[in-house]
Order: structure tokens, then sequence, then C-alpha cells
């Protein structure tokens, strides 16, 4: 059992991907809960354990599934970058892992910022 935990909508090929670059990684369904688990039972289980979640649900964005005893991360990425988010998070030294202070940071939403059309801007 890894400390990463990919949520089960996270495609498999971002979990391989993880895995081929000895990322230990497990994903709902896979080494961490069973399939098709709703969000309010993903959140039981992680309470407690220490781990990092990581998803591109938004529905996690909202303050009620977080908790002191986990780390919840939600990227605002697209599909195709999430395992480099990934890959990039966990080498920073000090934010996630054993060398983590207790409280430094629980929940984190990472993601490029995407521009959005000026409203009126068709009629220009």
């Amino acid at each position: 059992m890894s400390r990463n935990v990919l949520d089960e909508l996270v495609r498999m090929t971002v979990f391989k991907l993880l895995k081929r670059w000895r990322i230990a990684t497990d994903k709902v369904g896979r080494g961490f809960g069973q399939p098709g688990w709703s969000d309010e039972q993903i959140r039981r289980a992680l309470i407690g354990t220490g781990k990092t979640f990581h998803t591109r649900d938004d529905d996690y964005y909202k303050p009620a599934h977080r908790h002191s005893t986990y780390s919840l991360v939600f990227y605002d990425v697209r599909d195709d970058e999430i395992a480099y988010y990934i890959r990039r998070l966990l080498r920073h030294s000090g934010l996630l892992g054993p060398a983590a202070q207790p409280d430094r940071f629980r929940h984190l939403r990472l993601g490029r910022y995407r521009q959005r059309p000026l409203r009126g801007a068709a009629e220009l």
C-alpha cells in the first residue's frame, strides 16, 4: 500500500505512467477500497491514513471533504496533464510525505490559469 491514492475517475494510463516513474500509487478499486465507491465512502476510508488523495473531481474541492488526517489535492488540469502535475508535486520536498509538517496544508488546488472569454466579447 502506498501513501498516494488516485481517484477512480483518473484514467488507467495515468496510473500506469506513475508506476513506470516508480511513484508508489494506489487507485480506488486497485489497491485502495472497492470499485464504484461513493465520494463519502472514499473520504471515510481516507480518515486516519495519512495518505494523499489525488483527484480531478471538483466535488472534492468542497470544505466538507477536508480532514486533518489526510491530504487532498484537487487538480484543475486537463486529463492528459495530471500525471506530470502529480510528479512535480511529489518532488517538492517538505510538501507531502514524512517530511511534511503535520498541519502545513491539507487541501491544495493545483491547476493552470484558464482564460475565459470576456462577457460580451462576441459582440465586439
